[in-house]
């Protein structure tokens, strides 16, 4: 017997013993389930009741449902008027209470209180339960408090004593329906009733059997991807019953429903509307194609990726937990294993000792499982030692901070023999440490989080003049205030949006305004090399504004950098970031334009396009400065390093042209593919040209030809 006939009889029997024990209830039951952030309640109402649409649509504080019932189900709830429900298990998807409340009109709502706003989806299953799904993984304090409107519930008219059967004339006239022929059911866009066809594990098996086309709405139960099936759309409910009737045979639990204009349009915007075989049906019909799915998937993985480095960690588990709702793609191992990072470097332990471990259930020869069974065993000895330790928890520990990182020391030895009396030389001989270390707290308000990452080398030869040297890469404090939406870093640091080039020190501020609009300020030293200090002669303040999902597949990132060198302006850069993603196809551009010089630095597109052979296509074409354009440049070839000291024989003009002579323009194209051969090997073809202008001659340095 088929999930399907076993969940109908579920719901037959059910009906069954609330007509037998009388009109007591309106809902039977509330099951509560969760699953990866997802929270599932299962409505099961007392009789049939049909989902008309809810408010508000998408998140708020408050969820009300809109049923109308019918027949024998109206029967059963004449006296039921209002009911409240407090469903076990309702904390895992923050709902303190769920209410029904009848109008007296035919409709009745259902109500659900949240503890605080939470973002939810509502469905109906073909054999009358309906579902609402509560994403517990997105922060409560970015979605709005919406409470729908209060309900003005009519006042209860006197019944008559129960043995009293009313007479057919006491009954208010009922508006005429004109039930139109079957030739004139026609096509429609702006439809309010679709036909249910019910709920599936496989829509191929299911659509294998229809003349018309449908429209899938696809969620997560239960750990299992299912198919919601729809025909329409229809501009009246008798019209939508014709088809009913047709369809029955094939599909006995399908019934007619009304449509929310959310799902209208959210179905228009993903296919294309269509007339079926014999031209009466309108439908739509939504599928995804590989390619598409894959470059979802890829974009996902991009997302995710990013997400990571900018230490937005639930952000990541979001976009990786998305990756993992399909079954059988390639990315499901690195996804697996970068939910597992994410939970362990946001302090859920925990979590990520469960993702590690399904990791290994599933990959147990992936690529990265040897990564993955270190991970674990690291998390597992520091739990395993804080809880056989008995010791007091210092007031640090017990605020929420997380300790990690490691160092490392390598010792090496180079001899080199000597050819004239055979007696060995040491050429080389020396220590290297190498640390990385991490602090971290959430809080309910502030995040922080601390790194240094650096090294030190001993020098053991004792002619080498070089003698020790050490370098600190990374030296930072980063403070994120969930309140106001501010974001500071403050010490050695790198960043990008900016248009800052490379590592500096200094201090970065973000705002972040609204959900997909994001500001930033920064200022600081430029550093050129982890080995060195921070330039005083140098100095930049920059601003950026970053726009996400503009226009749906666009996101942009707008900046201005200004830098001195010895109070010259060294570099007056504007330019941006594009991105676009629809589908298989990932677009970047890049732009760097230097208003002083009015040079442009970098004029960079880079694409790729996944096909539905699991080909992948990419291409790149660059062009601009090479290296970027400075006022600094000018020291290249000199004896001084200094532009101060370069100013006691040059002018402020003379050394703009020198750095602009030392500066040559640069173009670079490339094409790949990308295709699988079998299961373990894959074919890559790649061909790059790249050309240089040839610099010019002046200031005593000699021009460097173009390379052709």
């Amino acid at each position: 017997m088929s999930i399907r006939r076993l969940v109908s009889l579920f719901y037959c029997t059910l009906l069954s013993q609330a007509v037998w024990a009388g009109p007591n209830v309106a809902i039977d039951n509330i099951l509560m389930s969760k699953t990866n952030g997802v929270a599932t309640a299962q409505i099961w109402p007392a009789c049939k009741m049909r989902y008309i649409d809810h408010l508000p649509v998408g998140a708020g504080l408050e969820l009300r449902i809109r049923v109308r019932t019918d027949g024998e189900c109206a029967m059963l709830l004449q006296d039921v008027t209002s009911e409240a429900y407090r469903p076990s298990g309702g904390r895992l998807g923050n709902i303190t209470e769920v209410v029904f409340d009848a109008l007296g009109t035919g409709d009745s709502y259902i109500t659900l209180h949240f503890s605080k706003p939470s973002q939810f989806e509502v469905r109906q299953h073909s054999v009358g339960w309906i579902e609402v799904f509560v994403d517990t993984k997105i922060d409560s304090r970015s979605l709005p408090a919406n409470v729908p409107p209060p309900l003005h519930i009519e006042p209860e008219v006197p019944r008559e004593p129960p043995a009293f059967v009313r007479e057919p004339t006491s009954r208010p006239a009922a508006r005429s329906r004109q039930i139109p022929s079957r030739q004139q059911v026609a096509p429609s866009q702006t439809g309010e009733f679709v036909v249910q066809l019910g709920v599936f594990e496989s829509i191929d098996a299911a659509a294998a059997e229809l003349l018309h086309f449908v429209y899938a709405t696809d969620f997560r139960l239960n750990g299992k991807t299912w198919h919601g099936l729809q025909v329409g759309f229809f501009d009246s409910e008798p019209t939508a019953e014709l088809v009913l009737d047709e369809l029955r045979t094939s599909f006995p639990d399908s019934w007619v429903r009304y449509i929310s204009p959310h799902e209208a349009s959210k179905a228009l915007g993903q296919g294309e509307l269509r007339a079926a075989k014999d031209g009466r049906v309108p439908a739509v019909r939504i599928t995804r194609s590989g390619a598409d799915r894959v470059g979802e998937l890829s974009a996902q993985m991009n997302s995710g990726r990013q997400a990571l480095l900018d230490r937005r960690y639930g952000d990541a588990i979001s976009n990786y937990t998305q990756v993992l709702e399909y079954p059988d793609h390639e990315y499901r191992g690195t996804a697996r294993e970068y939910i597992g990072i994410a939970h362990e470097r946001s302090g859920q332990r925990a979590s990520a000792i469960a993702e590690y471990q399904a990791y290994l259930h599933e990959f147990p020869d992936g690529e990265g499982a040897d990564r993955v069974e270190t991970r674990l065993e690291s998390l597992l000895t520091a739990t395993l030692h804080s809880t056989d330790n008995a010791q007091p928890i210092s007031a640090s520990q017990s605020d929420g901070w997380q300790l990690y990182g490691g160092i490392s020391q390598h010792y090496w030895r180079n001899e080199e023999q000597l050819v004239h009396d055979g007696n060995r030389l040491v050429s080389g001989s020396g220590v290297l440490a190498l640390g990385d270390f991490t602090a971290s707290r959430r809080g309910s308000r502030f995040d922080i989080l601390a790194r240094m990452n650096g090294g030190y080398q001993f020098n053991l030869v004792e002619f080498d003049t070089a003698g020790d040297n050490g370098w600190v890469s990374y030296a930072y404090v980063d403070v994120a205030d969930h309140q106001t939406g501010l974001q500071s870093t403050i010490g050695r640091q790198t960043r990008r949006s900016d248009g800052v080039l490379g590592r500096f020190d200094g201090v970065a501020l973000g705002y972040q305004w609204k959900p997909d609009i994001h500001f930033s300020v920064s200022a600081g030293i430029p550093v050129d090399s982890p080995r060195f200090i921070g330039d005083a002669d140098r100095f930049f303040y920059a601003a950026s504004a970053q726009i996400d999902e503009l226009w749906d597949k666009i996101s942009i990132n707008a900046y201005t950098h200004q830098q001195t060198v010895d109070g010259l302006l060294d570099r007056a850069a504007i330019g941006g970031e594009i991105r676009y993603r629809e589908g298989p196809l990932n677009l970047v551009g890049l732009v760097d334009y230097d208003a002083s010089y009015n040079v442009l630095n970098t004029a960079l597109l880079n694409g790729v396009w996944l096909l539905k052979n699991d080909w992948r296509i990419n291409a790149s074409v660059r062009f601009g400065a090479q290296p970027y354009l400075t006022t600094r440049n000018a020291l290249a070839g000199q004896t001084t390093r200094t532009i101060e000291a370069l100013l006691e024989t040059y002018t402020e003009g003379q050394i703009r042209t020198l750095a602009r002579n030392r500066t040559s323009q640069s173009t670079t194209a490339s094409v790949g593919l990308s295709l699988p051969l079998s299961e373990r090997l894959d074919l890559s073809l790649d061909v790059t040209t790249r050309q240089s202008d040839a610099t010019i001659a002046s200031g005593g340095i000699a021009a460097i030809p173009d390379t052709g």
